[in-house]
């Protein structure tokens, strides 16, 4: 018998080698296509969402509209409130690319189960904070990871390194920072900072004046036909119109039998209020947690981040879906480029500034020590040229490093707190603005309050007007600048804080979140109602629908690896979460009782679930990776309405 050879014995092993891979390649494939089969048969047990384009791009056009959330709201309202009894109730699916699918969850429970919260039971009133506050955490590790693509785009606003907002999951460099940063936005904390928010949106607003009465001029000139650049009230080419959008002074007519002085003429401006409240959100957020300005609060000049984010975010957002874009030549893309780079370069000279700023705060609180004597009062000074979160921020440790934030990592966490401080809280306030230019009762509820509390233009002129006889001339005088308000009036405005909440209410700063599934999860679903079709009238639920007795499920199964969108606005506007009049802007909600004494008779067994339950409220994200500046957020419209509506 011939002796086996090395050759022969090499041969031998690679073809074992090579059908044992064949075998592992095999078992994964198979694997693979069981868990995709699997997928799709629970996926397609969800209803699909109308108006997909095919097998190569599914939903993703519609997706990437600017208008994707009520978009959204919509398709949950004809699926599970049209009639499809193949639902599963509460959420619905969308076409991903490559025939893949997603899940758009609506329904308040299981809303909160993929953010990694739970939602209490129990009752109170409804102008109760902490039954308001309708989430408690549960066990942290619940909440679903943060789908990469969509907040990865973000990183390249600030340079690409991951912060505590876009990092998919909870790293040690998350925890330190969101540890570290805590007490600076603590209620106390946030409290401290309402005199240099109102100052900042006073600022603002006298700043609009001067600019409505420059613009007016220049139109003025420009209509009598003449005007040069070197004519009184000519509008100089570097002075920015994306605030102040129209201004016209009209002097009333004086009237035959008045012998005083004619009254001074009326100044109507017409504004910008998306990018007013964009402005006065960029200079609170901006002084309280930094110590900057960013140029918000002069509205003569061009802000830059503002101006930046108008251009790059919507590139962003298109990004998340096509990646290559980030590396496009064409127009729109050199221009998102640029307000990249302008933004960039915003967000490192403000990390360069914290940095220096906590340096010399360091430098004066050692050497006021070392001196000794009366240097408590030296150190209080050092600490307080620093903002509490620049200064916390500076003092964070890298846990990989033991040693201070990177210039990446610190342009990183500077740049979510520019950018999540001032983008999303000043559409809120434009929103909270114009509800209330369009709800008399609102308006008459904020002048009463403000006037009461002696913050009303107005308000020092307690005495009645002369009357037309008098020869008196403080009538034609103009009425004296409000006085700004402090934390203690704030307690002294609660009207004006439910209109806070009620814009936030309709218009949260986080209408939604992306997440990832890693494994198979079961979600919750309300107990009296299996899907979000809540907010739809009952007159248009069908025998059969989701929302139906005989088709209620009280959970919903999501397999691993799917896309998952929680709609937290939709949630925040389901009837059955507030009543018939969820779509209305109505502040006074917040101040009434969930079951007045003698009325539960009255209401059919529904109502009486509802109010029993705590309403789901959760404009800044719930469980471990909420806004971790809710507090602040909230202090800063409630400040900055009360200086805006004075």
């Amino acid at each position: 018998m011939p002796t086996t050879t090395t050759h022969d014995l090499l041969s031998l092993l690679n073809t074992a080698l090579t059908t044992l891979c064949a075998i592992l390649a095999s078992a994964i494939l198979v694997s693979a296509i069981r868990r995709a089969a699997r997928k799709n048969k629970l996926l397609k047990l969800l209803p699909l969402a109308p108006g997909s384009k095919g097998w190569l791009a599914g939903h993703v056009p519609s997706l990437l509209a600017r208008d994707f959330h009520s978009l959204m709201c919509r398709w949950s309202d004809e699926l599970l409130c049209g009639g499809d009894s193949g639902s599963g109730g509460g959420a619905f699916a969308v076409a991903l690319p490559f025939g893949d699918r997603g899940v758009v969850v609506t329904d308040p429970a299981a809303v909160a189960a993929v953010l990694g919260a739970r939602r209490p039971g129990g009752g109170g009133r409804a102008g109760d904070e902490r039954r308001r506050s309708s989430i408690a955490l549960a066990a942290a590790d619940t909440a679903l990871p943060k789908y990469s693509p969509a907040y990865g785009v973000l990183d390249s606003l600030w340079g690409g390194s991951p912060s505590v907002f876009t990092c998919a999951r909870r790293t040690a460099r998350w925890r330190a920072v969101r540890k570290g940063v805590a007490p600076a936005f603590s209620v106390a904390a946030a409290r401290g900072c309402v005199g240099g928010i109102a100052g900042a949106a006073a600022e603002l607003c006298d700043s609009l004046l001067r600019q409505g009465e420059v613009v007016a001029a220049a139109e003025k000139v420009g209509k009598s036909g003449g005007g040069t650049g070197g004519e009184e009230g000519h509008l100089e080419e570097e002075q920015d119109r994306s605030l102040v959008v129209l201004s016209s002074s009209r002097s009333p007519s004086p009237s035959p039998s008045s012998s005083s002085a004619p009254p001074p003429p009326t100044l109507t401006i017409t504004v910008n209020a998306d990018a007013l409240g964009m402005r006065l959100a960029l200079s609170a957020v901006g002084r309280s947690t930094l110590g900057l300005d960013f140029g918000a609060t002069r509205a003569e000049q061009r802000c830059a981040p503002v101006a930046a984010l108008a251009v790059a975010l919507p590139e962003a957002q298109a990004a998340m879906a096509n990646p290559l874009r980030l590396f496009s030549k064409g127009r729109t893309a050199r221009r998102a480029a640029a307000a990249r780079s302008e933004f960039r370069e915003a967000v490192l000279k403000a990390s360069k500034s914290l940095r220096e700023k906590a340096a010399a705060a360091a430098e004066a609180t050692a050497g006021a020590a070392a001196a000794g004597g009366s240097s408590g009062k030296e150190k209080a000074a050092a600490a307080a040229a620093l903002p509490a979160a620049a200064s916390a921020l500076a003092s964070v440790l890298d846990p990989s490093t033991g040693k201070p934030l990177s210039a990446a990592a610190l342009a990183a966490e500077v740049g979510t707190l520019v950018m999540g401080g001032f983008e999303t809280t000043g559409h809120v306030l434009a929103f909270a603005l114009l509800r209330v230019a369009a709800c008399p009762r609102a308006q008459e509820g904020i002048e009463r309050e403000l006037r009461d509390a002696g913050l009303l233009s107005s308000s020092s002129s307690a005495a009645p007007p002369p009357p037309p006889s008098s020869s008196s001339s403080s009538s034609s005088a103009p009425s004296p600048p409000p006085r700004l308000p402090s934390s203690a009036d704030l307690k002294a405005l609660p009207y004006l804080l439910a209109v806070a909440k009620e814009a936030l209410r309709l218009h949260p700063t986080v209408p939604g979140v992306p997440r990832m599934t890693s494994k198979e999860i079961t979600l919750p679903l309300s107990s009296s109602s299996s899907s979000s079709s809540d907010s739809c009238s009952s007159s248009s639920r069908s025998p059969g629908s989701p929302s139906s007795p005989s088709s209620r499920k009280n959970s919903v199964v999501i397999p691993a690896g799917t896309f998952v969108y929680a709609l937290m606005r939709h949630a925040q506007r389901a009837e059955l979460e507030w009543g018939s009049d969820a779509l209305e802007f109505r502040p006074e909600r917040w101040f009434e009782a969930e079951e007045e004494e003698g009325e539960e008779a009255e209401v059919d067994a529904q109502e009486k679930k509802r109010r029993r339950r705590r309403p789901f409220y959760a404009p800044f994200s719930l469980g471990p990776r909420d806004c971790a500046g809710k507090t602040l957020a909230l202090v800063t419209l409630h400040a900055t309405l009360a200086v805006v509506c004075s």
